[in-house]
């Protein structure tokens, strides 16, 4: 009989990993709304912050139709002179939800006046967010809000990807277990 080696391998991690592919919304919604944690603290804190109340600073108008605009529509709707009551900056929200298998986060300002103070959310083209903030919000020092959420929709890319790293690394990895065999000779018959 020849000498031989043999190497079996346990395939239990595999029903595991069925088991996640059945179950593969669920863990995109883990990873996803763990990773919605880690940030959404400071990307709120980010959205909602405020310049400083400026004094004397005039609005610098797009254009006389939208000066005589303002004053004929009291304020825009919103009242003559403006007061600063922090509710548009408070507005921000961040939902992360399942949607059909898929994990989305949206991030929104329900208020009418938040495209003219921060601009649109165009994320593919900063420059044509930016020219719904007015001028006179942009020299005030509001934030257009396009580039935060790109930044912050990165670093959440980021720590979801970790995260679905790690549940799928906990499936772990086939057992394997190797054994020589050299069997025994005969023993010799003695004549």
């Amino acid at each position: 009989m020849a000498v031989r080696a043999e190497m079996t391998s346990n395939l239990d991690w595999l029903n595991d990993a069925i088991v996640v592919m059945q179950d593969l919304p669920e863990f995109i919604a883990i990873a996803g709304d763990e990773a919605l944690s880690d940030i959404e603290e400071e990307f709120l804190r980010e959205l909602q912050e405020e310049p400083r109340k400026s004094t004397g600073v005039k609005p610098n108008w797009t254009s006389r139709l939208q000066q005589v605009a303002y004053f004929a529509s009291n304020g825009f709707g919103a009242g003559i002179p403006f007061k600063r009551t922090g509710k548009l900056a408070a507005g921000w929200k961040i939902i992360g939800k399942l949607v059909g298998g898929a994990w989305i986060i949206v991030v929104l300002n329900p208020a009418r006046a938040a495209r003219f103070v921060y601009g649109s959310m165009a994320i593919s083209n900063v420059a044509r967010a930016i020219r719904f903030q007015q001028k006179f919000h942009a020299i005030t020092g509001w934030k257009p809000v396009a580039p935060i959420v790109i930044k912050w929709f990165g670093l959440y890319q980021e720590r979801f990807q970790v995260n679905m790293n790690t549940l799928i690394g906990e499936l772990g990895t086939p057992a394997f277990r190797q054994r020589g065999i050299t069997p025994r000779l005969p023993k010799k018959r003695r004549k």
